[in-house]
């Protein structure tokens, strides 16, 4: 292939050329966002569906503080986690387009969504608990507890290792797909 229909290539955006960013995101994340046609975060439907979705999220965020105004407690925890469910979902947008090489990059961002995870958690909690029960509240919070650190044991301490194939466990799967 020649330079000039090399350059074509990149730039012809009904080429399905295999070099041309194709978003596989759920937030629409491209993998290359320099190029610009098939796989551009502009025509991709996804992005357009989580920002509607974030918009939905801010309208009724909004509506919740404009319905509590005369109750600065209830005002805060709805502002608190919207900024923090906002942070969530950037962190998640980040850790779709770190690279595979990125390690202290991934650790970073997976600390983040844990801590901003956990003060959810706490958030929901406290207020849930609030309203219950005492013995409610004490399975809402060890509920709660166990979550965070699980959360953290997944995130952090476990370790997946490869299984070796056992193809008798694939003669089970194909008789189960036959039902």
């Amino acid at each position: 292939m020649d330079q000039q229909s090399s350059q074509s290539a990149h730039t012809n955006p009904s080429n399905p050329a295999p070099h041309i960013a194709v978003p596989t995101t759920l937030t629409g994340a491209v993998a290359n966002p320099g190029v610009t046609g098939v796989g551009s975060w502009r025509n991709n439907s996804l992005f357009f569906c989580g920002l509607f979705g974030v918009g939905l999220f801010t309208f009724n965020s909004i509506a919740s503080i404009r319905r509590s105004i005369h109750d600065p407690w209830t005002v805060a925890y709805v502002a608190v986690s919207y900024v923090d469910i906002l942070l969530l979902y950037c962190c998640f947008y980040l850790v779709e387009r770190t690279a595979p090489g990125e390690d202290r990059r991934l650790n970073r961002l997976k600390k983040a969504v844990w801590l901003l995870a956990s003060i959810l958690t706490l958030m929901f909690a406290c207020r849930v608990a609030t309203v219950t029960i005492p013995a409610l509240a004490v399975l809402i919070w060890v509920m709660s507890a166990i979550t965070i650190v699980g959360g953290f044991y997944a995130m952090f301490l476990y370790k997946e290792t490869p299984e070796k194939e056992d193809p008798a466990a694939w003669k089970n799967f194909d008789a189960y797909q036959k039902c």
